[in-house]
């Protein structure tokens, strides 16, 4: 059965916690016993052994340190050769923020390996959506994973065995120490370290184009004029709206979970909500809730982002992160935390980086989801030397 339009009855589907999650099933050699598709106690223990990880706290350091160590930096090496690829930065930007949540060294040098790796793992995560050979995919991951364990996972364990000293706050000393105490598995450590690189850097990076995308096309002049401002709330109310137009994922599905209510029968019918659709839901987004518009009230305690980052047990513990605090209109944010993705856009906006007319971006041809392949940027010293 499919949700469609309203906000409401989606949001009370995404918190039914007698449902569990129907779509991304397919890869298990990725995705079996990852968080996103456990449930019950099972699910509310891996959440709670990686809550340490996703703090609002450490969210706001490590979006500081990126924003003056990575973000600008990258964008003022763009400036300075007059063009770049945004998805490229993006990703660049994504991994790095990953490396640093997961506690994975890895040399700049090896970035390049390692986003291969995580590309691969992403299609794998939404083969669901992919339009390559199941079985050819699923052997690509396999593939992956070995090389992924064999060159970073399994010399980082080493490492640590040696004495190297690892902080308490990134995930990957959580999840040795649980498969110390025997809590997880080898292999499922290997699968969750693989999948929360796929979960950071995929869904991310495309959440970046979007936002800067959505908002350069259409008043490219007012978003310069915006990152000028000495705080960047009002750019974070931007990016809200772009990521509400564009969630990661457009729908998700829910199932009856077995043994949750025994005086429902067991039903093989799958839930599948359109949350593009319940974003746009105009009792709570307004009549033009089609159209982009920053400045748009939201009715009562909506989040502007909407339902992009799910809601309920299965809502994405990233979220401040990339997005800072998601805000309804009752609650005002924080200067001092507007997401990864208001700071990569700010950066880029104040160098006078925008999307390459003479070179169109494009999306990736092997999944039906929308997916940026490239987006070509120029600086404006540069086009105007082309003219």
């Amino acid at each position: 059965m499919r949700i469609q339009g309203a906000y409401a009855q989606a949001y009370q589907v995404l918190l039914d916690r007698r449902l569990k999650q129907g779509l991304y099933q397919d890869c298990p050699d990725l995705m079996a016993g990852v968080v996103l598709n456990l449930e019950g106690e099972a699910h509310l223990m891996r959440r709670k052994l990686m809550a340490p990880v996703f703090s609002a706290k450490q969210f706001r350091t490590l979006e500081a340190w990126l924003d003056a160590f990575i973000v600008q930096p990258g964008a003022e090496a763009m400036r300075a050769v007059g063009s770049g690829d945004l998805v490229a930065f993006a990703e660049e930007v994504s991994l790095v923020m990953a490396l640093r949540l997961l506690g994975l060294s890895c040399d700049p040098q090896r970035y390049s390996q390692l986003l291969n790796l995580v590309r691969t793992f992403g299609e794998g995560a939404t083969s669901a959506h992919s339009l390559e050979q199941k079985l050819a995919l699923n052997d690509r991951v396999v593939n992956s994973l070995k090389v992924f364990d064999k060159e970073f996972l399994t010399p980082e364990r080493t490492n640590r065995r040696e004495g190297s000293m690892a902080p308490m706050d990134n995930l990957l000393t959580l999840l040795f120490r649980a498969e110390k105490e025997g809590v997880l598995t080898s292999d499922q450590l290997l699968r969750d370290a693989a999948f929360f690189l796929q979960a950071s850097v995929f869904s991310t990076t495309n959440a970046v184009v979007n936002a800067f995308h959505e908002s350069m096309k259409k008043q490219r002049l007012l978003v310069e004029d915006i990152c000028s401002e000495p705080h960047l709330l009002r750019l974070q109310r931007w990016v809200h709206e772009a990521l509400r137009l564009h969630p990661a994922s457009s729908v998700m599905r829910r199932k009856r979970a077995l043994g949750l209510d025994v005086t429902e029968p067991e039903s093989d019918e799958v839930l599948e909500v359109s949350v593009l659709e319940a974003n746009r839901d105009p009792l709570v987004f307004g009549s033009d809730a089609e159209g982009f518009d920053p400045s748009r009230r939201v009715s009562g305690q909506r989040p502007f982002v909407g339902l992009s980052f799910g809601a309920g047990h299965h809502s994405c513990p990233g979220r401040i992160m990339v997005a800072g605090s998601v805000l309804t209109e009752d609650r005002s944010g924080r200067g001092d935390q507007v997401g990864l993705i208001t700071r990569v856009i700010a950066a880029l906006a104040r160098r006078g980086l925008h999307q390459n007319e003479a070179e169109p971006p494009t999306r990736k041809q092997n999944t039906t989801r929308e997916i940026w392949a490239s987006y070509p940027l120029i600086a404006k010293a540069q086009e105007q030397a082309n003219v």
